[in-house]
């Protein structure tokens, strides 16, 4: 058993919600750190499941508990964490993921030879099919420095468990915006970009597991399309300044909205969404249509076959 860190460089937070049989996984995935100087931060958010005996399994000193008595979702639980972490830095990590050994280690050692204008870094992604097995990468992205036209475009650099953030610019920006139940770790990266540098750690360092049975909030229900949308355009509104200097940007973000409007099977909404992007960036559009068109076929089929079966 590890000594309890009174004042660990690391505060790492685990989020979970009526997930007891993925959460030791993630624990354990944490434990297993080639670096140890760091806290487990564990909100719970409301479970009504065994999740409080399968933390009270963990004997490790270094796990801590957080029970809220109701479920304020995401963004909430990662704000309590926020708030009662010891840690000079923060690292997420969702009850479904899982690190690779050297996560912590290799980000930590990324900010603390960084200027204190770099407040965040991050890694890259694979994703398991927890069903088949089966193993993927997931888009590397290569956003480094000043990234905030980036990410006002609504292009991330991964979800919020390849992060590590320095603790006092998440307290600075008031953590996550716990009115969006979709696209708060974007927003969350957004705020921070616009005053500070972002790096990245040119590696695997998540496993984002799927397959699992359990409902994701980035799932594309109808419910989490209704919720994509509205925080789409909430983020024009919130940015409406600084995306009129960036047509471009405006137009990627117009894109998005027309293609989760498709999705929703609203088709009126979504042509004025692409019509709109297409006269900020017609050549975005263009390119964005050949890269993607095997996409755009296969919402075009799905759209005409729940038509002709009404």
């Amino acid at each position: 058993m590890a000594d309890c860190p009174c004042n660990p460089r690391v505060s790492v937070i685990v989020t979970t919600h009526n997930r007891a049989t993925l959460l030791p996984r993630a624990i354990r995935s944490i434990l297993e750190q080639t670096y140890n100087d760091y806290e487990i931060v564990i909100v719970d958010d409301a479970s009504s499941d065994s999740t409080q005996d399968v933390i009270a399994s963990f004997s490790d000193s270094r796990v801590r508990f957080q029970r809220r008595e109701q479920s304020g979702g995401a963004s909430a639980a990662r704000n309590t964490g926020v708030r009662v972490a010891r840690g000079q830095y923060l690292a997420f990590l969702d009850d479904d993921d899982e690190w690779l050994p050297t996560k912590i280690e290799r980000q930590v050692a990324i900010l603390e030879s960084s200027s204190p204008r770099v407040a965040l870094v991050y890694g890259w992604v694979d994703v398991v099919d927890d069903f088949t097995g089966a193993v993927s990468p997931l888009a590397r992205n290569v956003m480094e420095g000043d990234v905030f036209d980036s990410l006002v475009a609504m292009r991330t650099p991964g979800p919020t468990s390849v992060l590590m953030v320095r603790t006092s610019v998440a307290r600075e920006i008031d953590g996550f915006d716990e009115s969006l139940p979709r696209h708060n770790d974007i927003d969350f990266i957004c705020r921070i970009s616009r005053h500070y540098q972002v790096a990245l750690l040119p590696e695997v360092v998540l496993l984002h597991h799927g397959g699992h049975g359990h409902e994701r909030i980035s799932d594309n229900t109808p419910q989490s399309m209704t919720h994509a949308v509205s925080q789409l355009r909430r983020h024009m509104i919130a940015y409406a300044d600084e995306l009129a200097r960036r047509p471009k940007a405006h137009a990627a973000v117009l894109r998005s909205i027309a293609v989760m409007e498709f999705m929703r099977g609203n088709i009126r909404a979504s042509l004025a969404a692409s019509v709109s992007s297409f006269k900020l960036d017609p050549a975005g559009v263009c390119r964005a249509f050949i890269t993607k068109w095997r996409t755009v076929a296969n919402l075009l089929l799905n759209s005409l076959r729940k038509s002709s079966a009404k």
